[in-house]
């Protein structure tokens, strides 16, 4: 008898699916005829853009292009439309009256030697893969605004950054494919009008394979690294068509690999019910998760049920867990003045903090994230409201001021109902900051608006969090701990001292002040901040030269320009950190093995769904759960 959860999903499914159209370019190639066939299984008009009149039916791999266009127009609800897309016009009329956009063409021309002469202009070949994957993406988006479409999946592929080894060689035969594939994902992470998942598949290659029980589907999402290996057609086509699916899927950048199968049944089967396996990163089915079935019963669960919708955050059910804390879960994660030393002990700080105490959870948005915020972005939201209930807290996003009219819908509407409190601040990055990077994406504008929460007004302690940590505990006795006068952080997962997605403290003006001090002696790539150099491993780390390298420095040493600024702003600091594998877990790396994942109080990291080593958010975990299930 099928699991009543999966009919609800899959009834949901079929809802979602109802006969949009679908305009699909590089319909003709070998993902491409996949995807459209899909498509019509799935109850979809399709419109294909094919460059090639229509012959005769064929839909065989060494097909020509018109043979497949043939075969394509024999599908019912298929609609064959001939041009090009580097044709602005022909691509408007394209996605005139379509719901969504698969984006499939891809730039197959070789390097030629003119290509080489200063003087070619690369828009005089509507081939080179300037063309191709960069214009004809915006000219997808333009029509797309135009025509009132709100969705388009874009496959591009693996490695997309233009110095790595293969790229450089790709580049190099094939008139720079992957770097002007490269600015086309920057168009479409640049707009904010049509949501987008892009999917960065392995090798294609055997069109018609499905996986197997030797072979399952590795999703990664924001890009995340996946081991490159070989993935069937097939298997991308429907990954893309599932996606159409999911809105928590927007704005989203996919790596999809195959590994090793593991366990009796593959994870990337894509048939039947395991579709909720696959895309569980995205997928919020109404009403077909109950949200008890992955945790124990028992008292130590404590429960959040306020019934609230906002659009797919839904904040019933929200389980979070009061388990008795361990003593340790994590070793070599804790550092102080670059020595290693043991993690706090929460509870026992939290004895001595405020019975009863006022606290704020405070997020941040900067940049192009500030307009484009969406469900996707706080997808974990919902999780985070649960906590600042459990603990009486505030929710508090900083924004510059110079971007407060520039607020998405969907924050503004967080802001209307009174989810969370804006908190509009004067800069991004301290004015007086002597050190700045010019490349670009920079680390220091998301790191150093933080900043601000050190002299947070009217709160015995307020914490910090990115918008990707999802939250499993009750996180009340930290936010007392805080409230002593400790500064609380972690370790990061791959050997950074200090994580800036999380830190805690009892806000003070005077940290601030001390703050901004040690911004204006600034940083140095052989020295670190303010001379104090590279601790706990004379090394340089990920983040160090923004937040994480500042904060690490701040709160975390001594000597030097650090107690001079200290005692000038007349604070003295008391730091701590915490067990990262209870209170910030990122990865499964130095936690005690084996390790209780169901101990995680709040989970950073990681965002995949086939990493069977790391403990799973609770959307994956969920899904796994009911894979486990049916095999």
């Amino acid at each position: 008898m099928a699991h009543p959860t999966l009919l609800l999903a899959l009834a949901a499914f079929a809802v979602r699916c109802a006969a949009d159209m679908v305009a699909v370019t590089g319909a003709t190639g070998k993902l491409g005829r996949h995807a459209v066939q899909q498509l019509v299984e799935q109850g979809h008009s399709v419109r294909c853009l094919c460059r090639s009149a229509p012959t005769k039916p064929s839909r065989g791999e060494d097909a020509t292009a018109g043979e497949v266009a043939a075969w394509l127009a024999t599908l019912p609800g298929v609609e064959v439309f001939q041009g090009q897309v580097t044709e602005k016009e022909k691509v408007l009329e394209l996605l005139r009256g379509c719901s969504a956009c698969l984006a499939l063409h891809g730039a197959k021309r070789y390097t030629k030697a003119e290509d080489l002469l200063p003087w070619v202009d690369e828009s005089t070949d509507a081939n080179h893969g300037k063309q191709v994957n960069c214009e004809a993406v915006g000219y997808l988006l333009d029509a797309a605004v135009a025509n009132g479409c709100k969705r388009l999946v874009r496959v591009t592929g693996k490695g997309e950054d233009p110095w790595s080894p293969f790229s450089i060689l790709i580049n190099g035969l094939g008139s720079m494919a992957k770097a002007w594939n490269q600015e086309g994902e920057r168009r479409l992470r640049g707009q904010s009008q049509v949501d987008y998942t892009i999917i960065r598949p392995g090798y294609m290659g055997k069109v018609d394979a499905t996986l197997d029980d030797e072979v399952s589907l590795a999703l990664a999402d924001d890009g995340g690294d996946l081991k490159v290996s070989a993935i069937p057609h097939r298997c991308v086509a429907e990954l893309c068509v599932r996606c159409l699916a999911y809105p928590n899927a927007a704005r989203a950048t996919l790596v999809a690999m195959t590994q090793p199968g593991d366990g009796p049944r593959p994870l990337g089967a894509m048939q039947g019910p395991l579709l909720l396996v696959v895309l569980s990163a995205f997928c919020n089915v109404a009403g077909a998760e109950d949200a008890g079935s992955c945790e124990g019963d028992g008292p130590a669960l404590l429960q959040s049920k306020q019934t609230r919708s906002l659009g797919n955050l839904s904040l019933e059910n929200i389980q979070l867990h009061s388990l008795p804390i361990p003593p340790t879960t994590c070793t070599h994660c804790c550092w102080q003045d670059g020595e290693e030393v043991p993690c706090l002990d929460v509870e026992r700080c939290a004895a001595r903090g405020p019975q009863k105490g006022k606290y704020a959870i405070v997020l941040s948005l900067v940049g192009a994230a500030v307009q484009s915020a969406n469900e996707t972005r706080f997808r974990y939201f919902a999780s985070m409201r649960a906590a600042a209930k459990l603990a009486g807290a505030d929710i508090l996003l900083l924004v510059d001021k110079r971007n407060n009219a520039s607020l998405s819908p969907f924050v503004l509407k967080l802001v209307q109902e009174k989810e969370l409190k804006l908190l509009l601040v004067d800069w991004e990055v301290p004015p007086q900051m002597t050190w700045t990077n010019s490349k670009v994406p920079w680390c220091g504008r998301q790191d150093f608006i933080r900043l601000h929460v050190l002299g947070l007004q009217g709160y015995d302690a307020a914490a910090y969090y990115d918008t990707d940590v999802e939250f499993r505990g009750d996180i009340t006795p930290m936010l007392k701990c805080a409230a002593t006068g400790k500064f609380l952080s972690s370790s990061g997962g791959i050997g950074e001292p200090l994580n800036v997605g999380f830190f805690a403290l009892r806000p003070d003006s005077r940290l601030l002040s001390a703050a901004l001090a040690l911004a204006e002696v600034g940083f140095d790539k052989q020295t670190c901040w303010a001379n104090m150099g590279w601790a706990p491993r004379d090394y340089a780390y990920v983040g160090g030269e923004c937040g994480q390298g500042f904060m690490y420095t701040l709160f975390y040493r001594s000597g030097g320009m650090v107690d001079k600024v200290l005692s000038s702003a007349g604070v003295v600091v008391d730091s701590a950190q915490l067990d990262r594998c209870m209170w910030n877990y990122q990865t499964h790396n130095d936690c005690v093995k084996p390790f209780d994942c169901s101990r995680i109080r709040v989970h950073h990291k990681p965002a995949h769904l086939t990493e069977f080593q790391e403990c799973q958010k609770m959307e994956f975990h969920k899904l796994l759960s009911v894979k486990n299930e049916i095999a």
